[in-house]
């Protein structure tokens, strides 16, 4: 199997996962194991393994070790086996913002504020409408903005959008729905 990085083709990298050696990982993100399916006994041949989609859309995976299963993150997996593990305080980023591309060219440890800068230039984070709890949305915001502009104090513009005074003052101080501008502006960064 080869993997295409721009116009060069490279092959496909196989190594065991430390701890796990009837498993191995491939740096074009799949996971392999020598158990019979269903578990019962080795085979001298490799099969693919099948992962699991989960919250958010990571994939993750079974492993078997001394009779106990485990259950492991593919990218966890696949970054600890060709990299180094994983540093303290750091968590694995999709580059690509797809948490279904566990390819090794698509994984680094990173921090969770760059992890978190990764979601907002992929605009996969939930931030405003997106979030569940949310009772405004972007045109709500811009108009509040306008109104408090104009002079309207926060508690007049409450009621009319059926929140709080503090509600009203958080987002025209921009402490909330940051990412949302009115014509001429520019976003700030989160």
């Amino acid at each position: 199997m080869e993997v295409s990085v721009g116009r060069i083709k490279k092959p496909t990298e196989y190594r065991l996962v430390p701890g796990f050696p009837e498993y191995r990982v491939g740096t074009d993100g799949t996971v392999w194991s020598r158990w019979k399916k269903g578990g019962r006994g080795l085979v001298d041949r490799w099969r693919t393994l099948s992962p699991c989609t989960v919250r958010n859309g990571y994939h993750q995976v079974k492993l078997c070790r001394n009779g106990r299963k485990y259950t492991r993150k593919v990218h966890r997996l696949i970054l600890q086996t060709f990299t180094v593990p994983r540093p303290s305080g750091h968590e694995c980023r999709h580059l690509d913002g797809d948490p279904t591309n566990n390819a090794l060219s698509n994984l680094v440890w990173g921090t969770p504020k760059e992890n978190s800068a990764d979601s907002i230039r992929h605009g996969t984070q939930a931030r405003g409408e997106r979030m569940g709890i949310a009772k405004l949305t972007a045109a709500d915001v811009v108009a509040i903005r306008r109104l408090s502009e104009r002079g309207m104090c926060h508690r007049a513009i409450a009621p009319l959008f059926k929140v709080t005074a503090a509600n009203i003052s958080a987002v025209v101080r921009r402490f909330t729905w940051k990412h949302v501008t009115q014509p001429g502006e520019v976003a700030e960064s989160a």
